[in-house]
């Protein structure tokens, strides 16, 4: 008898290509949204909720009846947390309580595995990095700060209610479909131009003076497969790729692919007040249970290019 499989959060990126790792599996995929969908998959079956209704999420879980919970439903920007903190914590907090809780009525034996982030650990100097499961959370921003309260509700319920709870710290993720991160803001850009008349591409940047740690989605989603079939119940895994590039490095791609002049031109707008120099994790905990990645850096730039050229 195959195993039910919900996926909330199925308007965000890493939803949809989690579905469609799984659909190549002996699954019944359930997905929760909220705004609507145009295009739908036969083999996905589709469950209009708003993660802080719950009756709503309550609904969802009586129709899916999963065996294993993918939370990936939260606001996931942390520009979108800067200008709205309460709604930010809103679904990422108490539309995680509201899930869990609903699972601890329903008597839920369902494995949740709990999408976290690496901003919830905060600035360090790099002598200090990699970040590892054991690193104290201190958080940048109201972002991270959700994160946090997300990873520590979840443990919560796991050791006082007993849910079986697996909570996955997510690091840089890009692929096809990403917006609003640096790979798919200079892209969008670059590829716009790249076939034009002008001899020179111009590209507004925000701080390259970054480090980050940069996994693609495919790797990801497999990562967050492994987590619920061979993980431990009530622990953490670190998602990354445990290499760290330089975002101007993203730049000195573009130039391999054009023979045109790159102006790169420092836009004020897009620097950000609270933001990490480096982000930069161990994945030694989750090699562990099997899993390594097989998508490098320049594996990031060469897909997400040709997206963004079909599209």
């Amino acid at each position: 008898m195959k195993k039910n499989i919900l996926i909330t959060g199925y308007d965000g990126f890493v939803a949809k290509h989690l579905a469609t790792f799984l659909k190549k599996k002996n699954f019944n995929i359930f997905v929760s949204h909220y705004k609507n969908i145009k295009k739908r998959d036969k083999k996905i079956t589709y469950i209009k909720c708003n993660i802080n209704s719950l009756e709503d999420i309550r609904k969802t879980l009586l129709i899916s009846k999963p065996a294993q919970i993918y939370h990936l439903a939260a606001k996931s920007r942390p520009n979108f947390s800067f200008k709205n903190p309460i709604a930010t914590m809103k679904t990422n907090l108490i539309g995680t309580m509201n899930l869990l809780e609903q699972c601890k009525l329903l008597k839920s034996k369902a494995k949740i595995i709990v999408a976290c982030s690496s901003g919830q650990f905060g600035k360090l100097p790099l002598k200090k990095l990699p970040l590892t499961e054991k690193h104290l959370y201190n958080p940048e921003h109201i972002y991270g700060l959700s994160k946090t309260f997300t990873d520590q509700i979840s443990y919560q319920y796991y050791k006082m209610f007993g849910l079986k709870i697996f909570r996955a710290i997510i690091f840089n993720t890009s692929g096809p479909g990403k917006k609003e991160d640096v790979f798919s803001d200079f892209l969008t850009q670059f590829s716009s131009q790249i076939n034009g008349k002008k001899k020179k591409i111009l590209l507004k940047t925000g701080d390259l003076n970054k480090f980050r740690d940069f996994l693609h989605v495919n790797d990801l989603v497999k990562a967050l497969f492994i987590i619920a079939t061979k993980g431990r119940v009530s622990d953490t895994y670190n998602v990354c790729s445990s290499k760290f590039f330089k975002v101007s490095s993203i730049i000195d791609l573009m130039k391999k692919h054009t023979n045109k002049t790159l102006q790169v031109v420092q836009d004020k707008k897009l620097i950000r007040k609270f933001d990490e120099k480096y982000i930069f994790g161990s994945n030694q905990k989750l090699r562990k249970l099997g899993w390594q990645p097989s998508n490098n850096f320049e594996k990031i730039f060469r897909d997400m290019l040709v997206f963004y050229q079909k599209k």
